[in-house]
């Protein structure tokens, strides 16, 4: 009985930690991000962005009071959740291909050496679909209290991308 006493807990932790690994094996790896330089402008500046959208070219401007480089690294078929960015970001890919998807399903696929350019407040994701790690350097230029770089997002109805 004493034996048992000691076993029983033993083999509950071992059930937990093989439900949670097998939970986790249907997620995507995801990225690991790395603060590079973080910086507020002394006075906001005013950037003027302008982007194709769905229903032709438009233009915005954004206050802009904080700048943040950030390198992001991602493994052979991880992916980003579905998210957005509270003001504009210049991603340039480093090493590997990353594909990125926007909310209706349309791929751009940026190999090393590609620049892209996300306006912000568009919900996307991107993903790792090659066989060689991903590194990409993301310049973030945020309103005055933007707080995160990403806001998850739910899965468009739009895109059967799963992330």
């Amino acid at each position: 009985m004493k034996k048992l006493r000691y076993i029983l807990p033993l083999v509950g932790i071992f059930v937990l930690g093989l439900t949670a690994a097998v939970t986790a094996m249907g997620q995507p790896v995801r990225p690991v991000a790395t603060t590079v330089a973080t910086g507020t402008l002394p006075a906001p500046a005013h950037a003027v962005i302008v982007a194709p959208g769905a229903t032709g070219t438009s233009a915005g401007v954004v206050v802009v009071s904080e700048v943040r480089m950030v390198k992001f690294d991602l493994a052979p078929g991880g992916a980003f959740p579905w998210h957005q960015h509270p003001g504009p970001v210049w991603a340039t890919v480093t090493r590997g291909t990353l594909t990125f998807y926007s909310a209706g399903c349309d791929a751009q696929v940026y190999p090393t050496g590609t620049t892209f350019f996300d306006p912000g407040n568009l919900t996307h994701t991107a993903r790792n679909e090659g066989s060689e790690p991903v590194e990409v350097m993301a310049t973030f230029m945020f309103p005055k209290d933007a707080g995160a770089a990403s806001v998850p997002q739910p899965a468009p109805g739009t895109c059967a991308i799963e992330v």
